[in-house]
């Protein structure tokens, strides 16, 4: 639930979503998960994310599940956390030695979509018929200026100018 979770959380809830889970470690993510309108919000350092979310839905799972941090680790939760025939969308960019991700029993038998998410620079897109980099700019601006997407409580620490290159390290 950093930044690009926390505006997906966002659209999510917007599209029509009636049940979003979020999962994150960070307490003071998780409070602006629950700010944005998680409807759960799971502690992946207390509980096995995948189980409880299954526990929530009745052990039936999501229809979709939307990785955005990265974390190998996460990945396969999201995969255990989708129902029979869910889509998996790996929004982030991994790197090195998948540890930590299992493509068994769960993933085969599930008979999961795994979606591969684009980054803005990914072009074309995977719907390039009807989105390119330039819709999904406006559409985003767009989002902004009619106060759809907040990004109040994401962007902290706010310094000034002169402070950035001390509020980096």
């Amino acid at each position: 639930m950093g930044a690009i979770g926390l505006l997906t959380l966002q659209m999510c809830k917007m599209s029509g979503s009636l049940c979003v889970i979020a999962v994150e470690p960070v307490e003071k993510r998780r409070s602006l998960a629950e700010k944005f309108g998680a409807d759960h919000v799971i502690d992946p350092t207390s509980v096995e994310a995948g189980l409880k979310i299954k526990e929530l839905t009745d052990w039936k799972g999501v229809d979709v599940s939307l990785e955005n941090s990265g974390s190998y680790r996460a990945l396969h939760q999201a995969i255990r956390a989708t129902r029979y025939g869910g889509s998996v969308i790996p929004v982030s960019w991994y790197h090195g030695e998948a540890k930590g991700l299992y493509l068994g029993e769960e993933f085969h038998f599930n008979r999961l979509t795994l979606v591969s998410g684009a980054r803005v620079e990914s072009e074309p897109y995977r719907e390039h018929l009807l989105w390119n980099r330039e819709r999904v700019y406006a559409t985003v601006i767009e989002l902004f200026k009619r106060k759809k997407l907040s990004v109040r409580g994401i962007i902290d620490p706010v310094v000034k100018f002169n402070q950035v290159v001390e509020a980096y390290r």
